[in-house]
């Protein structure tokens, strides 16, 4: 950021980001919050990091917006709006 008055915004922005993804995840069993199946060398036993915690929540919300797709034959106008939803969800 350019100014000191954007950097404390965004700043206090990630804080407050952070603390949500952590309060989301307090209750949460690691196997949940945990994917290394990407990396199986990865195997070492280890607290889940604000990584996985992150990617646990957007693994959830990509979930939640699939399942909440129309069923039956749908239109354009649903396919799009389906599709500008996943996008927002992976930006």
């Amino acid at each position: 950021m350019r100014t000191v008055p954007s950097n404390e915004g965004c700043f206090h922005l990630n804080l407050g980001m952070d603390s949500l993804v952590e309060a989301w995840a307090w209750h949460r069993p690691e196997e949940e919050l945990v994917d290394r199946s990407a990396s199986p060398w990865d195997s070492a036993p280890r607290r889940p990091s604000q990584a996985d915690k992150r990617k646990a929540v957007q693994r959830e919300v990509l979930r939640a917006e699939i399942e909440a797709s129309p069923a039956g034959r749908p239109s354009k106008e649903k396919i799009r709006a389906l599709a500008q939803r996943l996008l927002d969800v992976a930006a």
